[in-house]
């Protein structure tokens, strides 16, 4: 029997290395930002509790990525994800 997959094909039990975490995290970050850019004023402006909570998802989303690029290496992730390597690739 075959170890249950997600939805992008990842075995289930497998870790997402950190700089690919911080990287999705990252994205969701810049579509909070965009929302808020699009939504925040003018005509299509949203309800202003729908932009308090855009805003605090937005925080939390900035903290987490920051928080995955200072993790350190942890057993069972890839050595590629090492914080040496990823300063050396930016």
């Amino acid at each position: 029997m075959s170890e249950p997959r997600n939805e992008t094909g990842r075995v289930m039990s497998e870790r997402i290395p950190c700089r690919d975490m911080a990287e999705a995290l990252e994205r969701m970050a810049d579509s909070k930002r965009f929302w808020l850019t699009d939504f925040s004023r003018g005509r299509r402006k949203r309800p202003d509790h729908e932009i308090a909570q855009k805003r605090q998802e937005l925080t939390v989303l900035q903290q987490a990525a920051f928080d995955y690029r200072a993790q350190p290496q942890r057993p069972g992730v890839a050595a590629k994800d090492a914080p040496a390597d990823r300063e050396a690739r930016r």
